[in-house]
């Protein structure tokens, strides 16, 4: 096909004249952009009329993406105020959760600072529902709990020597932890000439006898673990 002169310079002119009206739709384009600076992007002057849709609507609308926390769950929260009888955690709920201190660990503490620092961020189990107030209670104390009866429970699998503290004793036995959980040696399976009152404070040699999270039975040997030794 021949293409003459004229037919060249005429389709030149259109390219131009297109050129011409693509860069007139990208200004456009550009112009409709929002500004990085905030200040200038809130459209001043502006009613909440020209958003489409009114306050009401918006937080019906928030209200269907809230969380639905249940008693059981464990979430993830901030600690942002400690207070002399709890902590204040954010979850993402509507009302910021309260941890009393007693189930701020399952060993003994002193205080919050023992376990929390304000902006801490971590697990906390829920465990009742909303208040009159839309408040939820969390514990700490409770997800180490569980965690450590699934522990003990491994240990008595693995037929584990433990080393543990007496803290007390009475007529039956004496009492020592494990894992931050209450255990009891009886006085049958005790091996020592001492006196059962001279133990505090000794650590003994351990071996499982009875692991029962339902019952909150937890039983070990003092004997069991010496002849495992030998």
């Amino acid at each position: 096909m021949t293409v003459t002169p004229s037919e060249i310079s005429t389709t030149e002119a259109d390219l131009d004249l297109a050129a011409e009206e693509a860069a007139d739709l990208d200004l456009a384009a550009l112009e409709e952009v929002p500004s990085a600076d905030i200040s200038s992007s809130r459209g001043a002057g502006r009613s909440n009329d020209d958003v489409g849709f009114t306050l009401d609507e918006f937080a019906s609308l928030l209200s269907k993406y809230d969380y639905n926390f249940k008693p059981g769950d464990v979430v993830n929260g901030t600690v942002f105020a400690m207070e002399p009888k709890g902590a204040m955690i954010d979850i993402g709920a509507k009302t910021a959760a309260f941890m009393p201190l007693q189930e701020v660990s399952i060993n003994r503490v002193e205080g919050l600072s023992d376990v929390l620092a304000p902006g801490e961020v971590r697990e906390f189990f829920i465990m009742s529902e909303e208040n009159e107030d839309g408040q939820l209670a969390l514990s700490i104390r409770r997800i180490e709990y569980q965690r450590a009866w699934e522990r003990v429970r491994q240990l008595q699998k693995e037929d584990a020597t433990i080393y543990s503290e007496v803290f007390a004793t009475n007529r039956g036995g004496a009492l020592v932890r494990v894992e931050g959980l209450r255990g009891f040696i009886p006085g049958s399976h005790i091996s020592t000439r001492k006196a059962k009152e001279e133990l505090v404070a000794d650590f003994l040699p351990l071996k499982f006898l009875e692991v029962d999270e339902e019952r909150n039975r937890l039983v070990l040997s003092h004997r069991r673990a010496l002849v495992s030794a030998r």
